[in-house]
């Protein structure tokens, strides 16, 4: 995971029925990060490697909802740095 997380959210977002984590990184520096780190639960506690997905320019808040209405959680985040928000809707 990146060197700032900032806001941390939970949901299944690969629907294998175990809970995963969404961080936003909003580094207050000027090349601040501009991505969420998803992590993967592997149901026992751990989780596997984190996978970067770009946002907006310094995420600080990130939460998990079904934005889209099929039934599976997409990832919000509201960006600071560029005063707007993202939205990754799940495939």
């Amino acid at each position: 995971m990146g060197p700032n997380p900032y806001s941390v959210a939970v949901a299944d977002f690969n629907g294998d029925g175990r809970l995963d984590i969404v961080a936003s990184m909003a580094d207050f520096n000027p090349v601040a990060d501009s991505d969420v780190s998803v992590l993967l639960g592997n149901g026992d506690g751990t989780f596997r490697a984190e996978q970067r997905f770009p946002v907006g320019y310094r995420p600080t808040a990130v939460t998990a909802g079904d934005v889209n209405g099929d039934g599976r959680p997409d990832i919000v985040t509201g960006n600071f740095g560029s005063h707007d928000v993202s939205i990754l809707l799940r495939r």
